[in-house]
């Protein structure tokens, strides 16, 4: 069986994590994969099985990533100026437009249109992403079947319903992260409530226990408290909430350092915040690593400060190492926390996350329990992976050592 499978890059996040997750579990007698990169040197690239061929965006969709004057001298050239003039659009839209459209969806309005099919065929094709994945293998991939996975919180990522579903209706099934992520969007497309299902992202505990073991953690000599974040630098993570929280704790009195691995556009601002507010001990910027595992097994309280997200992959991580967890009440949090039971919710604001944190620290009895109750909690969802070998079919099954 050809499988392609289409994503925009193997950045750091867990929508990439996942992915890489479901590559080193698949089972490479019975198929053969494709991996399609919009963007190549993503650092979880080398966590990509050796059977796996990467397709790279430059293969593609080359225009759409090409600069801007090397488009306009190719056209000169040709005397065809629609990719120069789709791009000059595309990137003129992104910047003044004031309609709520999301990015992937300017981008594939003005320039879908002149990117060519690709012209492989698949059996099975799978976009594990919302937005340029989607639109990629609805319109450009020819394959028997087609899967789309939707790994955020569609709405609050501010998606169009009416943009996206003449293309979801081109694909046989549509896979939700999470049960508010599937009755979501049952809600936004009851024409296709059949077609949706629910697979959680594999989350491989003895995996992430063998990663722990090696690697690099905490290098500073620190020996106080140590707080922890894992997420991209960039709007939807909370960060504004995370840098006004710290400051709120330092002002308390507390000793501790909060440190964030991950990397990402918001990093220039978040910098200067630190330094104006005196945080440069306490805000440590790790930047993102390849192996966060042993970083979670070292920290004391694992945060989330999180405005929105498809499942909450990191949560999910932090139970692994039986950590107490303070996070937002983002919606889907409450399919994995159960406030003051195995975790801390706390409502979306800086206040409410310091005096969460502050309650764990102060409350011993509270943090105890929470970690004797992550001990005695199932850990992994390896039996995801049957749902993907159900959702491949009987041909992919057959041939399952």
């Amino acid at each position: 069986m050809k499988i392609a499978f289409i994503i925009d890059s193997l950045t750091c996040g867990g929508a990439e994590k996942s992915l890489v997750t479901l590559l080193s579990l698949m089972d490479y007698s019975a198929c053969d994969i494709d991996l399609f990169l919009f963007q190549r040197g993503g650092m979880f690239e080398e966590l990509v099985p050796a059977q796996v061929t990467i397709r790279s965006g430059t293969e593609f969709a080359p225009f759409a990533l090409a600069p801007l004057s090397t488009l306009f001298f190719e056209s000169v050239g040709s005397l065809d100026f629609r990719k120069f003039f789709a791009r000059l659009k595309n990137s003129a839209w992104q910047r003044i437009s004031f309609k709520k459209v999301h990015g992937a969806q300017k981008f594939w309005q003005c320039m879908g249109h002149l990117i060519d099919k690709y012209p492989v065929h698949y059996d099975v094709a799978i976009a594990y992403s919302q937005g340029f994945p989607t639109y990629y293998v609805a319109e450009k991939i020819t394959s028997d079947r087609k899967f789309a996975l939707i790994n955020t919180d569609y709405v609050a990522a501010g998606y169009d319903r009416n943009h996206d579903f003449p293309f979801y209706k081109k694909f046989e099934k549509i896979v939700a992260v999470g049960e508010y992520g599937k009755k979501t969007l049952q809600r936004l497309y009851p024409e296709l409530k059949d077609n949706i299902e629910l697979i959680y992202e594999i989350v491989e505990p003895e995996l992430i226990q063998r990663m722990a073991a090696i690697g690099e953690s905490f290098r500073d000599g620190y020996n106080g408290l140590r707080l922890l974040t894992i997420g991209r630098l960039f709007p939807p993570k909370g960060y504004d909430i995370a840098l006004e929280a710290c400051r709120k704790l330092k002002d308390k009195g507390l000793k501790f350092r909060w440190y964030v691995l991950g990397e990402g556009p918001l990093r220039a601002e978040m910098e200067e915040f630190i330094r104006q507010n005196g945080l440069t001990d306490e805000f440590v910027l790790l930047g993102a690593k390849i192996n966060p595992f042993p970083y979670l097994k070292d920290c004391n309280i694992y945060v989330q400060t999180s405005k929105f997200e498809g499942y909450g992959r990191t949560v999910a991580e932090a139970r692994m190492f039986n950590k107490p967890i303070v996070s937002t009440n983002f919606d889907v949090v409450h399919e994995q926390i159960e406030n003051g039971k195995n975790g801390f919710i706390v409502e979306m604001n800086s206040e409410a996350v310091c005096n969460g944190i502050l309650t764990l620290i102060e409350n011993e009895t509270l943090a105890k329990s929470i970690v004797e109750r992550l001990k005695t909690e199932k850990k992994g969802n390896s039996e995801e992976l049957e749902k993907w070998h159900n959702l491949l079919g009987a041909e992919f099954r057959k041939n399952v050592k």
